[in-house]
Protein backbone atom coordinates (compact mmCIF):
# COMPACT_ATOMS: atom_id res chain seq x y z
CA UNK A 1 0.00 0.00 0.00
CA UNK A 2 3.08 2.53 -0.28
CA UNK A 3 2.46 3.49 -3.66
CA UNK A 4 -1.20 4.93 -2.18
CA UNK A 5 0.77 6.74 0.61
CA UNK A 6 3.05 7.98 -2.49
CA UNK A 7 -0.05 9.45 -4.11
CA UNK A 8 -1.29 11.21 -0.82
CA UNK A 9 2.68 12.94 -0.83
CA UNK A 10 3.16 13.50 -4.14
CA UNK A 11 -0.14 14.74 -5.07
CA UNK A 12 -2.27 16.23 -2.68
CA UNK A 13 1.01 17.85 -0.40
CA UNK A 14 3.92 18.06 -2.97
CA UNK A 15 2.52 18.50 -6.61
CA UNK A 16 -1.29 19.23 -6.21
CA UNK A 17 -1.11 22.90 -5.08
CA UNK A 18 1.89 23.89 -7.57
CA UNK A 19 0.19 22.28 -10.65
CA UNK A 20 -2.92 24.62 -9.26
CA UNK A 21 -1.49 27.65 -8.72
CA UNK A 22 0.76 27.57 -12.21
CA UNK A 23 -2.52 26.37 -14.28
CA UNK A 24 -5.03 28.26 -12.50
CA UNK A 25 -3.62 31.53 -10.96
CA UNK A 26 -2.93 32.26 -7.21
CA UNK A 27 -7.12 32.37 -6.76
CA UNK A 28 -7.38 28.08 -7.78
CA UNK A 29 -9.10 26.56 -4.97
CA UNK A 30 -6.90 23.43 -4.02
CA UNK A 31 -7.47 24.02 -0.91
CA UNK A 32 -11.01 23.25 -0.83
CA UNK A 33 -11.09 20.90 -3.22
CA UNK A 34 -8.20 19.00 -1.14
CA UNK A 35 -10.79 19.48 1.77
CA UNK A 36 -13.55 17.29 0.17
CA UNK A 37 -11.24 14.19 1.18
CA UNK A 38 -11.47 14.06 5.01
CA UNK A 39 -14.96 15.07 4.92
CA UNK A 40 -15.60 12.23 2.82
CA UNK A 41 -13.75 9.08 4.34
CA UNK A 42 -15.42 10.41 8.02
CA UNK A 43 -18.34 10.19 6.42
CA UNK A 44 -18.23 7.30 4.53
CA UNK A 45 -15.59 4.87 6.77
CA UNK A 46 -18.81 4.19 8.97
CA UNK A 47 -21.25 3.26 5.91
CA UNK A 48 -18.53 1.30 4.22
CA UNK A 49 -17.80 -0.57 7.70
CA UNK A 50 -21.51 -1.27 8.79
CA UNK A 51 -21.89 -3.09 5.11
CA UNK A 52 -18.43 -4.41 4.52
CA UNK A 53 -18.27 -6.08 8.19
CA UNK A 54 -18.74 -9.91 6.62
CA UNK A 55 -15.68 -9.54 4.09
CA UNK A 56 -12.97 -10.65 4.12
CA UNK A 57 -10.15 -7.47 4.71
CA UNK A 58 -7.54 -8.32 2.33
CA UNK A 59 -10.42 -8.55 -0.39
CA UNK A 60 -12.07 -4.90 0.67
CA UNK A 61 -7.89 -3.89 0.98
CA UNK A 62 -7.64 -5.21 -3.27
CA UNK A 63 -11.10 -3.21 -4.06
CA UNK A 64 -10.21 0.19 -2.27
CA UNK A 65 -6.87 0.46 -3.92
CA UNK A 66 -8.03 -0.38 -7.10
CA UNK A 67 -10.17 2.54 -6.59
CA UNK A 68 -7.64 4.79 -5.27
CA UNK A 69 -5.11 3.59 -7.70
CA UNK A 70 -6.81 4.37 -10.72
CA UNK A 71 -8.61 8.29 -9.37
CA UNK A 72 -5.50 10.23 -10.98
CA UNK A 73 -6.59 9.09 -14.30
CA UNK A 74 -9.01 12.06 -13.94
CA UNK A 75 -6.18 14.78 -13.89
CA UNK A 76 -5.49 13.01 -17.29
CA UNK A 77 -7.99 14.36 -18.95
CA UNK A 78 -7.37 17.67 -19.04
CA UNK A 79 -6.91 20.92 -16.62
CA UNK A 80 -10.68 21.59 -15.52
CA UNK A 81 -11.83 22.18 -11.64
CA UNK A 82 -13.96 19.31 -12.21
CA UNK A 83 -10.97 16.85 -12.99
CA UNK A 84 -9.33 17.38 -10.03
CA UNK A 85 -12.62 16.97 -7.71
CA UNK A 86 -13.62 14.04 -9.32
CA UNK A 87 -10.12 13.00 -8.78
CA UNK A 88 -10.52 13.84 -4.68
CA UNK A 89 -13.91 12.18 -4.86
CA UNK A 90 -12.72 8.65 -5.87
CA UNK A 91 -9.81 8.62 -4.03
CA UNK A 92 -11.82 9.36 -0.67
CA UNK A 93 -14.02 6.54 -1.33
CA UNK A 94 -10.97 3.78 -2.17
CA UNK A 95 -9.52 5.11 1.23
CA UNK A 96 -12.07 4.73 2.91
CA UNK A 97 -12.50 0.97 1.81
CA UNK A 98 -8.96 -0.14 2.27
CA UNK A 99 -7.58 2.43 5.00
CA UNK A 100 -9.48 0.68 7.81
CA UNK A 101 -9.22 -2.78 6.63
CA UNK A 102 -5.55 -2.61 6.61
CA UNK A 103 -5.17 -2.35 10.31
CA UNK A 104 -7.06 -5.04 10.82
CA UNK A 105 -5.40 -7.30 7.82
CA UNK A 106 -1.67 -6.18 9.71
CA UNK A 107 -3.29 -7.28 13.51
CA UNK A 108 -5.12 -10.58 12.11
CA UNK A 109 -1.62 -11.88 10.00
CA UNK A 110 0.33 -11.11 13.12
CA UNK A 111 1.37 -13.68 15.81
CA UNK A 112 0.32 -13.82 19.01
CA UNK A 113 1.75 -11.00 21.25
CA UNK A 114 3.14 -9.02 18.40
CA UNK A 115 0.18 -7.49 17.25
CA UNK A 116 1.56 -4.07 18.00
CA UNK A 117 4.87 -4.60 15.81
CA UNK A 118 2.91 -5.43 12.69
CA UNK A 119 0.55 -1.90 12.92
CA UNK A 120 3.40 0.00 13.52
CA UNK A 121 5.58 -1.90 10.80
CA UNK A 122 2.24 -1.42 8.55
CA UNK A 123 2.53 2.70 9.15
CA UNK A 124 6.23 2.71 8.13
CA UNK A 125 5.78 3.98 4.35
CA UNK A 126 4.11 6.96 5.83
CA UNK A 127 7.72 8.13 7.11
CA UNK A 128 9.67 7.06 4.39
CA UNK A 129 7.20 7.99 1.39
CA UNK A 130 8.08 12.02 1.84
CA UNK A 131 11.80 11.44 1.55
CA UNK A 132 11.34 9.61 -2.15
CA UNK A 133 8.16 11.91 -3.25
CA UNK A 134 9.87 15.09 -2.87
CA UNK A 135 12.59 14.57 -5.45
CA UNK A 136 9.76 13.21 -7.97
CA UNK A 137 7.43 15.96 -7.65
CA UNK A 138 9.93 18.55 -8.53
CA UNK A 139 11.42 16.56 -11.03
CA UNK A 140 7.57 16.20 -13.06
CA UNK A 141 6.61 19.57 -12.35
CA UNK A 142 9.96 21.26 -13.55
CA UNK A 143 9.81 19.03 -16.84
CA UNK A 144 5.77 19.68 -17.41
CA UNK A 145 4.84 22.43 -15.61
CA UNK A 146 7.64 25.17 -14.95
CA UNK A 147 5.79 28.25 -15.14
CA UNK A 148 2.57 29.75 -14.84
CA UNK A 149 -0.06 28.67 -17.82
CA UNK A 150 2.63 26.28 -19.21
CA UNK A 151 1.48 22.84 -17.87
CA UNK A 152 0.97 19.59 -19.65
CA UNK A 153 -1.19 18.11 -17.34
CA UNK A 154 -1.02 14.65 -19.56
CA UNK A 155 2.58 14.09 -18.94
CA UNK A 156 2.71 15.34 -15.66
CA UNK A 157 0.19 13.12 -14.22
CA UNK A 158 1.13 10.40 -16.23
CA UNK A 159 3.45 8.99 -13.62
CA UNK A 160 1.40 9.74 -10.90
CA UNK A 161 -1.06 6.98 -12.19
CA UNK A 162 1.60 4.16 -13.38
CA UNK A 163 2.73 4.45 -9.61
CA UNK A 164 -0.29 4.38 -8.14
CA UNK A 165 -2.12 1.76 -10.05
CA UNK A 166 1.31 -0.26 -9.09
CA UNK A 167 -0.47 -0.99 -5.79
CA UNK A 168 -3.29 -2.72 -6.74
CA UNK A 169 -1.76 -4.81 -9.33
CA UNK A 170 1.18 -5.81 -6.78
CA UNK A 171 -1.71 -6.57 -4.55
CA UNK A 172 -3.44 -8.77 -7.62
CA UNK A 173 -0.05 -10.95 -7.86
CA UNK A 174 0.88 -11.73 -4.36
CA UNK A 175 -2.91 -12.04 -3.38
CA UNK A 176 -2.13 -15.80 -2.92
CA UNK A 177 0.64 -15.44 -0.61
CA UNK A 178 -0.88 -12.61 0.98
CA UNK A 179 -4.34 -14.42 1.86
CA UNK A 180 -2.22 -17.77 2.60
CA UNK A 181 -1.11 -15.78 5.52
CA UNK A 182 -4.07 -14.96 7.40
CA UNK A 183 -5.41 -18.62 6.93
CA UNK A 184 -2.48 -20.02 8.39
CA UNK A 185 -2.40 -17.17 11.27
CA UNK A 186 -5.91 -18.09 12.17
CA UNK A 187 -5.31 -21.54 12.26
CA UNK A 188 -2.42 -20.88 14.41
CA UNK A 189 -4.18 -19.22 16.36
CA UNK A 190 -6.99 -21.61 16.23
CA UNK A 191 -4.67 -24.27 17.62
CA UNK A 192 -3.36 -22.86 20.29
CA UNK A 193 -7.03 -21.84 21.36
CA UNK A 194 -7.61 -25.89 21.21
CA UNK A 195 -5.00 -26.02 23.65
CA UNK A 196 -5.52 -24.63 26.47
CA UNK A 197 -9.34 -26.31 26.03
CA UNK A 198 -11.08 -29.40 25.92
CA UNK A 199 -10.57 -30.59 30.24
CA UNK A 200 -13.88 -30.35 31.83
CA UNK A 201 -14.22 -28.51 35.39
CA UNK A 202 -13.83 -30.39 38.06
CA UNK A 203 -16.92 -29.33 39.71
CA UNK A 204 -20.56 -26.71 38.39
CA UNK A 205 -21.56 -24.06 40.56
CA UNK A 206 -25.04 -23.74 40.41
CA UNK A 207 -27.86 -23.54 43.41
CA UNK A 208 -29.67 -26.47 44.88
CA UNK A 209 -32.01 -27.54 47.21
CA UNK A 210 -31.54 -28.74 50.70
CA UNK A 211 -32.56 -32.37 50.04
CA UNK A 212 -29.56 -33.10 47.21
CA UNK A 213 -27.66 -35.34 49.35
CA UNK A 214 -24.46 -35.46 47.37
CA UNK A 215 -23.85 -31.59 47.27
CA UNK A 216 -22.14 -29.90 50.56
CA UNK A 217 -22.32 -26.37 51.38
CA UNK A 218 -20.31 -23.38 50.70
CA UNK A 219 -19.20 -21.50 54.26
CA UNK A 220 -20.80 -18.05 54.36
CA UNK A 221 -18.12 -15.13 54.56
CA UNK A 222 -17.56 -14.85 58.60
CA UNK A 223 -19.58 -12.28 60.07
CA UNK A 224 -22.21 -12.42 57.57
CA UNK A 225 -24.88 -14.59 60.10
CA UNK A 226 -25.97 -17.09 57.67
CA UNK A 227 -25.72 -20.75 58.46
CA UNK A 228 -24.76 -21.41 54.81
CA UNK A 229 -24.77 -19.98 51.87
CA UNK A 230 -27.96 -20.86 49.34
CA UNK A 231 -24.84 -21.74 46.32
CA UNK A 232 -24.00 -25.50 46.27
CA UNK A 233 -21.19 -27.08 44.46
CA UNK A 234 -21.80 -30.48 42.75
CA UNK A 235 -19.38 -32.83 41.20
CA UNK A 236 -19.76 -32.70 37.42
CA UNK A 237 -20.18 -36.62 37.26
CA UNK A 238 -23.26 -36.28 39.77
CA UNK A 239 -24.88 -33.64 37.60
CA UNK A 240 -25.20 -35.93 34.55
CA UNK A 241 -26.54 -38.58 37.21
CA UNK A 242 -29.17 -35.77 38.38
Amino acid sequence: MHFLTFQWFCVQDATFPKYMLRQFGPEAPFGTILGINPFCVIVLVPIVAAFSSHIRAFRMILVGALISGLSPVFLLLGPHYWNAILWVVVLSVGEAIWSPRLYEYSAVIAPRGKEGTYLTLSSVPLFLAPVIVGGMSGEILSNNCPARYQCNSFNLWLPVVLVSVSSPVLLLAFAPCLESDIVDSKHETLREDDDGLGAEPLFDMQTSSDSDADAFDIAAAPGTGKGSASRRVRPVSSLGAA
